[in-house]
């Protein structure tokens, strides 16, 4: 989320419980003991599509298995709520182990979908 946040970018955060919980959303935290070592979102797009958002986890947890774990919460979420696809935004050269990541669980790129000039688009079918 430093990334991100050194860019300005973390306007969701302001009011997450308008920009996820009551927009058809969840945002989950992964702990360790008393510490948070990682988040996950999804919120609204449209009725058919929503969007994984600030999915992170601290460097010393990779490669556990957690972000998998993670990621297939937020899946098996948006599928009960009823989406039909998922979509993502993330920088390919200062994120490639998360785009690397997404490209395994399925994602794919795809043109982009807002604003943000920065960042690749990717979206993968539920």
């Amino acid at each position: 989320m430093a990334f991100y946040e050194a860019r300005g970018q973390l306007h969701d955060m302001d009011d997450f419980q308008n920009t996820y919980l009551e927009n058809n959303g969840t945002f989950l935290v992964m702990t360790d003991d008393d510490q948070m070592i990682g988040t996950g979102a999804v919120r609204r797009i449209d009725e058919e599509t929503c969007e994984l958002k600030r999915l992170w986890l601290l460097f010393e947890y990779h490669g556990r298995g957690l972000g998998y774990r993670m990621t297939q919460e937020l899946l098996s979420f948006a599928r009960q709520k009823g989406y039909r696809r998922i979509r993502l935004e993330t920088d390919r050269e200062a994120q490639s182990r998360a785009f690397e990541f997404y490209k395994r669980m399925g994602f794919y790129e795809i043109p982009r979908y807002s604003d943000n000039e920065d960042d690749v688009a990717m979206e993968m079918m539920l």
